[in-house]
């Protein structure tokens, strides 16, 4: 456990550099811990994105090869005029 008022001496000062060590550990435990927090939501919201936009282009690819079935081709066009 941390002690809040470690009284300052040369006999203690070993010990009070090492709490205040472990203090800054947990400290930056805790801002990684909410750091990765942000970052799987942020994960998650690009997943979603990421699937939104993979629709979208395969239902354009799909009607891009509807539009390309429903007109006729510029070569063929071409061959039948000749």
């Amino acid at each position: 456990m941390i002690r809040e008022n470690v009284p300052w001496s040369s006999e203690n000062e070993g010990l009070v550099r090492h709490e205040d060590m472990l203090r800054r550990c947990y400290e930056q435990i805790r801002d990684l811990k909410e750091e990765n927090r942000q970052l799987r939501i942020a994960a998650e919201s690009f997943g979603h994105l990421a699937e939104r936009l993979n629709r979208a282009l395969r239902a354009e690819r799909r009607l891009r090869a509807i539009d390309h079935l429903a007109t006729p081709r510029e070569t063929e066009a071409t061959c039948a005029v000749n």
